[in-house]
């Protein structure tokens, strides 16, 4: 659980010796289990009252009863990385590499935050060192780089990193981005970089619904940002939300249509919206948040997109409310989520929720399936 680079060579040395040693395969588990970060499902037993997760238990004494995070203090001594180097495809002769860790930020619907903190950052040095050693291995035929990680703009060498790229005559990948971060200095630089869609993230339409899960940029950032990006003739811009964070989602439809018309008037590119049912996440605030109907949900997302298509705002992209109910079900189950897996693998398709199934999902004042795992 958690970062392979706090002490996973120290796992692997370890069962490495137990195995020539000739010990039991669940008496080797047993051993490792005391590590930090290594969880061992097999030694924990769960037992049920009344469909309800009554206890969670280690099934013996070595065994620790909570497991703790394994979190690498820097990300500098081996960054995670990718150099592509296959053929006919769209990133041939490429190289990703991660530049941040963590969040700063207290969204509360996201859990790379509750999974990943505290934020680290590359050091510019090492940036350069790993990048030379991509241009080393690929040649003149390297001419693109994807970096990784959330907020980015928060690196406080961004500006460094685009003027390195920019030196070296690279393209550049971007994840979605915080926009009251991209401000013209960066958004001017992401253009020579050969960026042609910037992908943010209002999740909902107005500043109140936004503050309460978390976020906290406004709509005139992003109308400031939606003007920037128009100015610069950046030519797509993709804008991610999330539908049924209240128990009145056609509200929050009405209030999407109306950001979504107020960027549409200050960038005349091309608008990708991406529209997906809210997923409660184990360990984060809103996971036992209130959902609307299935019903009202299904409902509020055929008006949005008929909306969106009947004034010509953009193209839309959505996830079902059925395949929302599915992620809920994964996120938040306990380990009776396996039999309905087991039946969907006979049918050869995840199928719908039951109510029986929904059953699986602990209650917010009861015991929860993942009380044992801390990530903080």
């Amino acid at each position: 659980i958690g970062d392979l680079e706090d002490g996973f060579i120290d796992i692997l040395r370890k069962l490495l010796n137990l195995h020539r040693t000739g010990i039991p395969r669940m008496e080797a588990l047993k051993k490792i289990s005391t590590m930090r970060g290594v969880y061992i499902p097999a030694l924990y037993r769960a037992t049920y009252w009344r469909d309800n997760l009554s206890s969670f238990h280690p099934i013996t004494g070595d065994t620790p009863d909570f497991i703790k995070r394994a979190c690498a203090k820097t990300i500098n001594d081996d960054p995670s990385k990718s150099i592509l180097i296959t053929k006919h495809t769209k990133f041939s002769c490429s190289f990703m590499i991660e530049i941040s860790r963590g969040c700063p930020y207290e969204c509360g619907f996201c859990l790379y935050r509750y999974a990943n903190y505290p934020p680290r950052f590359i050091d510019i040095g090492v940036f350069e060192k790993e990048l030379q050693n991509a241009k080393d291995k690929l040649g003149d035929k390297f001419n693109h780089v994807s970096i990784i990680g959330s907020a980015i703009a928060n690196h406080p060498k961004f500006l460094d990193i685009l003027n390195i790229l920019l030196a070296n005559e690279l393209n550049l990948g971007l994840p979605s981005s915080r926009a009251e971060l991209l401000k013209p200095d960066y958004l001017s630089l992401l253009k020579k970089l050969g960026i042609h869609t910037i992908t943010i993230a209002p999740e909902v339409g107005d500043d109140s619904l936004r503050k309460k899960i978390g976020k906290d940029t406004t709509t005139e950032e992003f109308i400031e940002f939606a003007s920037n990006i128009n100015s610069l003739a950046i030519p797509k811009l993709k804008l991610y939300f999330i539908l049924g964070l209240s128990t009145k989602p056609q509200d929050e439809v009405d209030s999407i249509i109306t950001l979504i018309e107020r960027i549409h008037t200050n960038y005349k590119g091309h608008i990708t919206i991406s529209v997906n049912p809210f997923t409660p996440k184990a360990q984060t605030p809103m996971a036992f948040y209130e959902l609307p109907s299935e019903k009202d949900l299904k409902k509020a997302f055929l008006n949005l997109t008929r909306a969106i298509y009947r004034e010509n705002l953009g193209e839309v992209k959505s996830k079902s409310v059925r395949q929302g109910r599915i992620q809920r079900l994964l996120s938040l189950g306990d380990r009776r989520v396996s039999e309905y897996l087991t039946s969907s693998l006979k049918s050869k398709k995840l199928r719908n929720v039951s109510k029986e199934e929904e059953k699986f999902i602990p209650t917010p004042d009861g015991i929860k399936p993942w009380d044992h795992i801390r990530l903080l």
